[in-house]
């Protein structure tokens, strides 16, 4: 994204973004509460997060109440075995601890006081002691150790030296079933049915003897240890389909299946006698280890939230995107789910959406101005959205696929084409007037697509990410409907983008990116990221644009018709040609005179200027501290005849 320079009366406008938000609460008495969390069972109570808070209800699921409203998140409640107090983790403090509260409400005790997280896993079999999970000793902080603490408070108790992220006692006070390391991106966005090294198994430990005893892994996600007699229960992903409830009998040493969810996974479950209560698709059920039978629990409750309240919300610190309209009067905003247009000197700021519960991301301009095109996710799905620049009129709603996620990326220079990627790594054109979607390339990793469409709109340039990371640069023409490739993909490369009188096509690229492509690299070593920047000829008899001018003087009436050739070009508005012969292609890259550094955000100015960032790298030099500031970089005719 190019940068932009706001006059004061712009910035004030932008930093006056607001926005009517609000929520609705669609539950009632009679309708069913969703998005339930982190079941916790007792005979005679169930508890549960909703909306970072503890509530507790009947085990039918009648007469919820809330326990906590603290604005703190709080999770992990855990029933003690008389059901008399729950134990839960929250950051009251700015800090994840333990505590505990009556079910009957009241204030809250903290029992922890570490700088580490503790994370509430369960109780002692005689309700003494609370066990919670922290890394408090780990160096690595890439799993947790067990340990426990008394109800009355006191100094916590390291159970064993063995990692461990989450366990649960078994009913004889010597084993712990537990889990040793996290799954692989193993939050609430975690890698479904993922089957790589970061696997977790589920172990039960002598506390004794240190014996070990590993359940039976066949390379799946295991959580969730619980005990009843000698049987572990746990959730795993094993059978290929969706996280289910499963139970490995210690004397046996068999394992059962017990629940067949395919649609959701299993998130979460606890276990009271012959019951286990479980989190599936944002609701609880209840599966009875004796007769087999699995009960929904429905759970209604409609809370004052102050978060639902509609009201005005400052948004001009959650921007998105941003971008100048073709004649540079306003700017284009997406924040907070909505999309405003800001004057940069005169005018009022608008937002063009205005709607509470619906998220419109992506918006770009039209090449014409006169347009807006943005994604919605109304009715659950993505689609395309193309109104009016000033947000009146009818609006022109373009379908996608019904599951899949989508983003905007580009817009044909005549207006008649948008240029939009899904998260299946396809990236497609749509004609307006057809509505017609024309797959365009698949790529072969999630790195990222930039795109660049020449003046005449005819030709686009795209990048196309390989097996080994490094990136090729294709060239594809829209009529014919076929790509052809300009860079030999040796080569990290990124931001092509067009020269205004299609000529050229300008792209950075790098030969030692291989260590920064990927997130963890194992290693501590200062690699500095080196790009340079390149500009492909594209017609066979073009120039190169670091030709040296001649200097020579001009007769004046050569000069006057130039000057009328200038003023007639500017009054026809003529778009140029891009012409562009794909033979011998490759030998006409020309790399611009500048130290390969870390470059990116290409763009061109009307008078042909390149304008390119350069990002900072702290720590791969001992240059001054003002020399290591995020800077821009302009290239004029005065250095360089682009």
């Amino acid at each position: 994204m190019a940068n932009y320079s706001f006059s004061r009366s712009g910035a004030l406008h932008l930093l006056g973004l607001l926005a009517l938000v609000g929520f609705s609460i669609a539950t009632s008495a009679q309708q069913q509460t969703l998005m339930l969390r982190q079941p916790a069972l007792s005979e005679s109570h169930i508890a549960f997060v909703y909306g970072g808070d503890i509530w507790i209800a009947d085990t039918n699921g009648d007469n919820p109440r809330r326990l906590t409203s603290h604005p703190a998140v709080e999770s992990k409640p855990k029933f003690s075995p008389d059901g008399e107090w729950l134990a839960f983790s929250a950051s009251y403090e700015d800090n994840t601890d333990v505590y505990v509260i009556a079910v009957t409400g009241g204030q809250a005790k903290r029992l922890t006081w570490h700088p580490q997280a503790d994370t509430v896993n369960g109780w002692s079999n005689d309700g003494r002691y609370i066990l919670f999970a922290s890394a408090r000793e780990i160096r690595n902080a890439r799993s947790n150790q067990l340990y426990h603490i008394g109800l009355e408070g006191g100094f916590p108790e390291k159970l064993m030296d063995a990692v461990a992220v989450e366990g649960s006692w078994a009913p004889d006070g010597k084993r712990i079933a537990y889990r040793p390391y996290w799954a692989a991106h193993g939050g609430s966005s975690g890698w479904r049915l993922h089957r790589g090294g970061a696997t977790p198994p589920i172990w039960i430990i002598d506390t004794q003897t240190q014996e070990v005893e590993k359940v039976p892994h066949p390379r799946a996600n295991e959580t969730n240890p619980m005990w009843r007699s000698d049987t572990v229960y746990f959730i795993s992903d094993r059978d290929n389909n969706a996280a289910n409830l499963f139970a490995y009998d210690t004397n046996s040493k068999t394992i059962t299946q017990l629940t067949e969810e395919t649609q959701w996974d299993i998130r979460a479950a606890d276990i009271y006698n012959d019951r286990i209560i479980y989190e599936v698709g944002g609701r609880f059920k209840i599966y009875n280890l004796s007769s087999n039978r699995i009960a929904d629990v429905q759970i209604s409750i409609n809370p004052d939230s102050p978060q639902t309240l509609p009201g005005w919300k400052d948004v001009s610190s959650t921007i998105q995107n941003i971008e100048l309209s073709p004649t540079a009067q306003r700017a284009l905003i997406t924040a907070r789910g909505d999309v405003f247009t800001v004057p940069i000197e005169d005018g009022s700021t608008r937002n063009l959406t205005g709607t509470g519960g619906v998220r419109e991301n992506d918006a770009i301009w039209s090449p014409q101005g006169d347009k807006i095109a943005y994604i919605s996710d109304a009715g659950s799905v993505h689609q395309i959205i193309v109104v009016d620049q000033t947000g009146r009129g009818e609006q022109e709603v373009y379908a996608l696929g019904d599951t899949d996620y989508y983003s905007l990326l580009a817009w044909g220079k005549a207006g008649e084409r948008l240029i939009y990627e899904d998260n299946h790594l396809n990236l497609f054109s749509l004609d307006l007037a057809s509505r017609e979607h024309t797959l365009i390339r698949t790529d072969l990793r999630r790195s990222g697509t930039a795109v660049s469409i020449s003046p005449d709109g005819k030709w686009m340039a795209y990048t196309l990410n390989l097996a080994n990371h490094f990136s090729k640069i294709m060239l594809y023409e829209f009529e014919s409907e076929t790509s052809f490739q300009l860079t030999d993909g040796l080569s990290f490369v990124w931001s092509p983008t067009f020269s205004r009188d299609g000529q050229y096509l300008y792209f950075t690229a790098s030969t030692n990116a291989g260590p920064l492509l990927v997130g963890l690299d194992m290693s501590t070593q200062e690699r500095p990221l080196r790009n340079a920047i390149y500009a492909a000829v594209l017609a066979s008899d073009g120039r190169s644009p670091l030709l040296p001018k001649s200097g020579d003087e001009s007769p004046a009436d050569e000069n006057a018709d130039a000057e009328n050739s200038d003023a007639s070009e500017e009054t026809d508005s003529e778009i140029p040609e891009t012409v562009i012969d794909l033979v011998d292609i490759e030998k006409r890259l020309v790399a611009l005179p500048i130290p390969e550094r870390n470059y990116g955000n290409l763009s061109v100015a009307e008078d042909g200027s390149l304008y390119f960032m350069e990002r900072r790298q702290p720590g791969v030099s001992n240059d001054l501290p003002t020399s290591e500031r995020q800077a821009i970089h302009l290239l004029t005719s005065k250095t360089m005849p682009i």
